[in-house]
């Protein structure tokens, strides 16, 4: 349309937006926000933020309703107040869904399983909620421990046979008391517990329980280093003393008699010697000696030999 006047000419353009879209077609728009925002009026959670709604699709008809249902989209700036452009956390689907219905009515909207405020930058290490049927140990107020079995039979003094005695482990929690953290050797240190004691090495996510063997050296429970550290044999006799006599001479043969091992000559008289003799006499064999609580025992791998008698 012009007007027309001395000198003057006038035109109105009509420049007005619509979308175009095909009767019944309505969009269905693919958010991430972060989890349990506030609706926009700010009087309670959205609804649609919520984990338990994450997957579900809302038609919605206006941008009120989309405020109310996923929050007001969220923009992130600097400590200079600088926008973020790009940023990993701003909310651009929820800003879509947004401008689409200035223009239009009708839109589904679904937010995705996921968490933006879980990128929130933190001083300490982000960690994901844990999974279902997660386990938790409280160390500090927890009653646990392991059963060690004595595998003694039925006897004048012991009418009962094998029993239990229950021992508490040593928690390992300290990266420093391992022998190599960085290294992924969780190794309990030499100098963490005694001979005979347990310890649960929990610096990683799957806990590890050592035993403390009469050499002082730990072994995983139920490896063949931990089987190897029991003794088969143990003496009945005390060899606080000197019980032995320097020169007897002791042959070690194969469980049914049929092969020796070793024959050697003690020299000297203490349980200290024998076990320093014997050892040398066996070495490579798998079999090893040790005094333990003042009596000799006897160890078997089963590596070589089945078992032996003398």
């Amino acid at each position: 349309m012009a007007l027309t006047s001395p000198g003057v000419d006038v035109q109105v353009i009509d420049e007005s937006f619509y979308t175009p879209a095909e009767p019944g077609t309505v969009p269905i728009i693919f958010v991430a926000t972060g989890e349990n925002k506030l609706n926009g009026a700010g009087t309670g959670i959205a609804p649609g933020t919520t984990k338990a709604n994450a997957g579900k699709p809302y038609l919605l008809t206006s941008q009120r309703e989309l405020v109310d249902t996923f929050g007001d989209p969220t923009f992130y700036v600097d400590n200079n107040n600088n926008p973020i452009h790009g940023g990993e956390q701003n909310e651009y689907g929820l800003q879509a869904a947004y401008s689409y219905l200035g223009v239009s009515n009708r839109a589904y909207v679904v937010r995705a399983d996921i968490d933006l405020n879980g990128l929130n930058a933190s001083s300490t290490a982000t960690t994901a909620n844990p999974a279902g049927g997660t386990y938790w140990l409280d160390t500090a107020t927890s009653r646990y421990g392991v059963f060690e079995w004595d595998g003694s039979a039925v006897g004048i003094s012991n009418t009962s046979g094998q029993s239990f005695s229950g021992k508490t482990p040593i928690v390992v929690t300290d990266t420093t008391k391992v022998v190599n953290y960085g290294g992924a050797d969780y190794t309990p240190l030499g100098s963490v517990g005694a001979v005979g004691d347990y310890a649960l090495v929990a610096v990683t996510t799957i806990p590890t329980l050592w035993y403390k063997n009469t050499a002082g050296t730990w072994v995983v429970v139920g490896s063949a280093n931990w089987k190897a550290s029991w003794p088969s044999v143990t003496g009945t006799g005390n060899v606080s003393g000197t019980p032995f006599t320097p020169g007897d001479q002791l042959t070690v043969n194969q469980t049914d008699g049929s092969t020796q091992i070793a024959q050697f000559s003690l020299t000297g008289n203490t349980g200290a010697t024998f076990v320093s003799d014997f050892n040398t006499a066996l070495s490579g064999t798998g079999i090893s000696a040790a005094v333990v609580s003042n009596r000799i025992e006897f160890y078997n791998t089963g590596a070589t030999h089945d078992g032996f008698q003398f």
